[in-house]
Formats: C-alpha cells, structure tokens, sequence
C-alpha cells in the first residue's frame, strides 16, 4: 500500500523522530531498527514507545482517474504507545513531531505520489493502561507517469 510505505519511510528518515523510539532487532545478531511496525502484530519483548501504522477497519478509500493517472485515497492511523509506567508527556512529544512531519507532507514512493493530511495527536484510553496516542492521516495517492520517481 503506497500511503503506508510513504508515511513508513518518512518516519524512519526523520532522526529527530527515530531517536524518540525504541529499537528491535528482528532476529538475533541482526542491527536494531527504529521500532516502526506496519502490522498490529508487535513482539511480545518489545518495550516502547514504539509506532504502529495501520489502516483503519472503517476506512473508505477508492480510487479514480485524473488525466489518465490512477488516484485514490486511503486512512492511515499512526498509533504510539509506551510504557505502563511511564509518563504521557515525552510520548505526547513523539506523537506531536510525527504530526510535524507528515501533515501536509508530500512523498514520493515507487510509482507513486502521495500527499497527506494528518489530525494533530489524540490521546487514546487503552484498557491495559498504556499510555497512547493517534495521529489520523488521510492520504491522497496519485500514480506518477512512467519513468518518474521509479
């Protein structure tokens, strides 16, 4: 999906943000990444605060043509969570500079490109009491012409 590789690789481009993060290593011996997870399943032994990108159950994308390129729109939520006992404070922080960076944002993946608006970060209720926030973006994906961008 374009508009969550786009926001995937923006993320881990921006140090300030990727310095905020926790890291994984996927498997033994292998370098530690920022812990950016494109899938709501996370490792059981990750600690946070770490990032999730999902498309919402209710989003309602589609795509149509403009000027014989294929476009379409797609919902993006970016969910960061921490610790239990950690405070909100330095994760509201996190959640605010991924809003910095992507609302309005203009990217380019393979093929395509994709502009985003984002809401700024939302606290959200988590049963289990882990602190977390959500910045909602909603993408607009454009097919680039041949050649360009790939």
């Amino acid at each position: 999906m374009p508009a969550i590789t786009a926001i995937y690789n923006e993320i881990i481009a921006t140090p300030e943000i990727t310095a905020l993060l926790n890291t994984y290593a996927y498997t033994t011996g292998s370098t530690p990444i920022p812990a950016v997870f494109t899938s709501a399943v996370i490792p059981q032994d990750l600690t946070g605060p770490y990032a999730i990108l999902s498309v919402p159950t209710s989003s309602s994308g589609g795509n149509s043509e403009d000027r014989g390129h294929i476009a379409g729109l797609s919902m993006v939520d970016i969910v960061v969570y921490d610790e239990k006992a950690r405070s909100s404070k330095s994760l509201r922080a996190t959640a605010q500079l991924i809003w910095e960076t992507i609302h309005r944002a203009t990217m380019e993946v393979t093929g395509y490109e994709v502009w985003v608006l984002a809401t700024p970060p939302a606290q959200l209720s988590d049963p289990d009491g882990f602190p977390g926030y959500v910045v909602s973006c909603k993408a607009t994906i454009r097919e680039l012409d041949k050649g360009v961008g790939s």
